[in-house]
């Protein structure tokens, strides 16, 4: 490489962990310094990963966003933000980061705009004004980027289908951590004594914040139907969520006569140890996946996968994996009950499958070196687009 290094711009909503903050905390630490210089700027001023991006001797800004009421004075610190580190490159991350980079482009520094978009069909008429105002907002402005980088090709499809510039957009599929999330036996009896779950039980584990879009009562009723046939199945739900949903899933859970067969693990730091406990893993969203990050975790994890049809979900499981249509609590039930009459050497030759599959095809730094040389592109005036074509973009 000749000349200075490109200087990126990294804008998030925040750096608490979730799945699309994690790779963009991954993205921020994995690029080449010699070939960008990074700095990250964050809507608020907490989160778990803020740390591990500071360790890696990466900058970080962060706003101090208030609340909903913080709008205007929010907007000129961001666009003050930005402008101080006087980017070749901003590439926003997640709807409102998108929205806040296009909005407060004229009053931050001249640069090229990249939007990062996780999600595939968010069914807007189910999640209120507010995300119905931004999407609108989100598709008014798309323009105002000189890339879109879609992390699934359902998503891609979504966006398209919505008007968004397809000249505009790339497929960067999301890169998983294969040296964080491996096999882990040593974990196995320390998590599955802490769960309760005893040697003999076949544990089907879904790790899922309690959201509606995961459609954790699917995976409820699957859970009932599989309880009659198969008496040694645990259920584990690991994630957080609203304590009102929380509580309004556990009496659904207790309405279909689950009672203990079902573990509430809650939010978790220590995932990839959790995953070890598990026989099987399930994903059981109803919509707006991209590219699901915890498929690619637990395939990493050496654990067989079963999973909607959602998103990128069956591109990702590929053929080590079960798919089921969306919303079918019978067919997750037939499913999981599959792979538990499999046996314990069968589950482990499909996860071996699994995590070679994701070694193979979605390794943490494919995804780096894409996106270094998307954005290389587009600092240098051209960047190619999921079509295969070049395009010219704006100084």
């Amino acid at each position: 490489m000749t000349g200075p290094p490109i200087k990126l711009t990294l804008l998030a909503h925040s750096l608490r962990v979730g799945g699309a903050e994690v790779q963009f905390s991954a993205l921020a630490r994995g690029l080449d310094r010699q070939r960008f210089a990074v700095t990250l700027v964050s809507f608020y001023d907490d989160g778990a990963l803020l740390d591990e991006v500071r360790d890696a001797g990466i900058p970080v800004v962060t706003a101090g966003k208030r609340g909903r009421g913080d709008t205007v004075g929010f907007a000129l610190r961001i666009a003050r933000a930005i402008r101080a580190t006087q980017p070749d490159i901003v590439y926003s991350f997640l709807d409102f980061p998108n929205l806040v980079a296009a909005l407060t482009w004229p009053l931050g520094a001249p640069c090229r705009i990249v939007w990062g978009i996780r999600a595939s069909d968010m069914k807007l008429a189910e999640r209120g004004r507010v995300w119905r105002a931004i999407f609108a907002l989100e598709r008014l402005t798309a323009r105002r980027a000189d890339l879109i980088v879609s992390n699934s090709w359902a998503g891609r499809d979504h966006l398209r289908r919505q008007g968004f510039p397809a000249d505009r957009m790339v497929v960067i599929p999301n890169g998983i951590d294969t040296d964080r999330f491996q096999p882990r036996p040593d974990a196995r009896s320390r998590l599955r004594a802490e769960l309760g779950l005893a040697n003999g039980d076949v544990a089907i584990g879904l790790v899922a914040r309690l959201d509606p879009m995961k459609d954790h009562r699917t995976f409820l009723r699957a859970a009932a139907q599989l309880r009659d046939v198969r008496p040694d199945a645990r259920f584990v739900c690991v994630g957080g969520g609203a304590a009102d949903y929380a509580a309004e899933l556990r009496a659904y859970a207790d309405s279909l006569g689950l009672g203990d067969r079902v573990i509430w693990a809650g939010a978790r730091a220590d995932v990839p140890d959790v995953l070890s406990a598990f026989d099987v893993a399930t994903l059981s969203s109803a919509y707006g996946e991209g590219f699901p990050n915890v498929v690619g975790e637990a395939m990493a994890a050496g654990l067989p996968c079963v999973v909607t049809d959602v998103g990128d979900a069956a591109r990702v499981a590929g053929d080590t994996g079960r798919v089921v249509p969306v919303g079918d609590s019978a067919g997750l039930a037939q499913a999981w009950r599959h792979l538990a009459d499999a046996g314990h050497d069968e589950r482990r030759r499909l996860g071996q499958a699994a995590r070679m599959s994701i070694l193979e095809r979605f390794p943490l730094q494919a995804m780096i070196e894409h996106t270094a040389d998307q954005l290389a592109g587009l600092a240098n005036g051209t960047a190619q687009t999921s079509s295969g074509a070049g395009r010219a973009v704006r100084t």
